[in-house]
């Protein structure tokens, strides 16, 4: 008959100060783990962080048994911290896992100033002050003026201009009167004088 061996098996995180999810109102000095089993002293790693983003352990892990020790660092702010360890359980396997806890202790580090936007000396605004300019709206005191409609070309007055400076005995090609009189009898005294010249013959 074949007998069945006994599987190995990692050991577990039993027991954690501070534990997960807990709100301490102590600073803590040190975070302390329990395993189920004996833990290696090789390969033991922590890292905590908190509020401000750094990791507050300080110096190296210490393995007693089934018992993983790690001291923080002094001062340490209030808020949410985050520990993250690594540790080689007894069958050689490693093993991880994370803690989340809260510091709110009245013996916390101060968090440091705040950091608002500064604020400075206010520049007191300028009252806009009326304007002196009339409003389009407003009446003028000055006389008003009256709109000049143009004059039209072809006015009354024109065309009284223009018959005044027009003679009326000039006939509309251009030449005088006279100049047709002065033609007319010199074609006259032409014919007389031609005449006369016939007869004396």
């Amino acid at each position: 008959m074949l007998t069945a061996l006994p599987a190995s098996a990692h050991d577990t995180l039993v027991d954690s100060d501070p534990a997960a999810d807990e709100v301490v109102t102590t600073t803590p000095e040190e975070l302390v783990l329990t395993f189920s089993g004996e833990i290696s002293d090789l390969g033991v790693q922590f890292v905590v962080t908190g509020p401000q983003g750094r990791d507050v352990v300080q110096g190296t892990p210490t393995v007693e048994g089934i018992t993983v020790t790690q001291e923080l660092a002094d001062e340490l702010v209030n808020g949410d911290y985050e520990a993250t360890w690594r540790v080689t359980s007894s069958d050689g396997h490693p093993i991880s896992g994370t803690i989340p806890f809260t510091i709110d202790a009245e013996d916390a580090a101060d968090n440091g100033p705040a950091t608002d936007a500064p604020t400075g000396e206010s520049t007191p605004t300028q009252e806009p002050t009326a304007s002196t300019t009339p409003d389009a709206s407003e009446g003028t005191t000055g006389p008003a003026t009256d709109s000049v409609e143009p004059t039209d070309p072809g006015s009354d007055a024109e065309v009284e201009a223009d018959a005044a400076d027009t003679d009326p005995t000039e006939p509309s090609g251009g030449i005088p009167a006279w100049g047709w009189l002065v033609a007319v009898l010199a074609a006259v005294g032409l014919v007389a004088c031609g005449f006369l010249a016939f007869r004396r013959n």
